[in-house]
């Protein structure tokens, strides 16, 4: 072996150790982790994944879709200091290895470790992804940065159910229209969540909030995400024209938009502090 060739190892061992203290003093510079309590609020608000309007938008199958109602139940909601489990898949050389922990399952269960809970929303909401943003809170958390969040879709409970009922008593409710190659369909129908192992939690989210005085974290909903994949077609006609076809439980639409609402596309989770502060 040349003696080039013996170096040249012992030069990448002291580039990766070199980009490992960088990154180091760089999360511990960055997060200032104080541990003490601040108050913050939280916002829930609805857009598309390309655009501010939840109303309209072309999915992945080529639908042309008009939403007239896009309800869903949110809540509680819980902010963690851990990184999501695909933080640890990442190559050696990239920051998010260094920077952000990796998350753990339980044994014998399939529940996200998230660590530290930062800051919580206990409570739920009957949120409509097509009207204006809900501002919740204030609430009281530990100053310090949360890189994942977990979103609970637990059945309406019963002050939700005893007013206007906008999700029908389902999770979720989803009515509007879907034109393709000449053909509008016009739908509507409920969503349904069971409550085996894990179904009704979105877990390890991504996100950088550095949780301070007065900020507030930003829930956004994606309605576009839940029907990217959906067949409309495959909807079966209403016996009466005039109504809409109904998303059925065992439809490909209901199937494709249950797992659209149990994944990471679905949610963004961001952090802002307003000016001033």
């Amino acid at each position: 072996m040349t003696p080039r060739m013996r170096f040249m190892p012992r030069n990448a061992l002291a580039v990766g150790a070199a980009l490992a203290l960088l990154s180091t003093s760089w999360m511990l510079g960055c997060d200032a982790s104080s541990g003490r309590e601040v108050s913050f609020t939280m916002e829930l608000r609805g857009a598309t994944r390309t655009g501010d309007d939840p109303h309209h938008f072309i999915t992945a199958s080529g639908w042309d879709v008009t939403l007239s109602q896009a309800t869903i139940v949110l809540g509680p909601v819980y902010l963690y200091e851990n990184a999501p489990p695909a933080a640890a898949l990442q190559p050696w050389w990239h920051p998010d290895r260094w920077l952000l922990s990796a998350a753990h399952a339980h044994a014998g269960d399939q529940h996200f470790s998230g660590g530290r809970v930062l800051g919580e929303w206990v409570d739920q909401q009957a949120f409509d992804c097509l009207g204006a943003p809900v501002a919740l809170g204030p609430f009281t958390g530990t100053e310090a940065t949360a890189r994942s969040f977990s979103i609970r879709l637990d059945p309406p409970r019963s002050p939700l159910r005893a007013q206007s009922d906008p999700t029908h008593g389902y999770h979720a409710w989803l009515a509007g229209s879907a034109a393709k190659d000449g053909m509008t369909i016009r739908f509507e129908g409920g969503l349904e969540i069971g409550s085996e192992g894990t179904l009704r939690r979105v877990d390890g989210l991504s996100t950088q909030a550095l949780l301070a005085e007065g900020g507030r974290f930003t829930l956004t909903v994606h309605p576009d995400a839940w029907l990217d994949l959906a067949r409309f077609d495959a909807l079966e006609p209403a016996s009466n024209p005039d109504a809409p076809r109904v998303i059925g439980p065992t439809s490909q639409p209901h199937a494709v938009w249950f797992l659209g609402v149990r994944g990471g596309a679905g949610y963004t989770g961001t952090w802002s502090v307003p000016a001033g502060r």
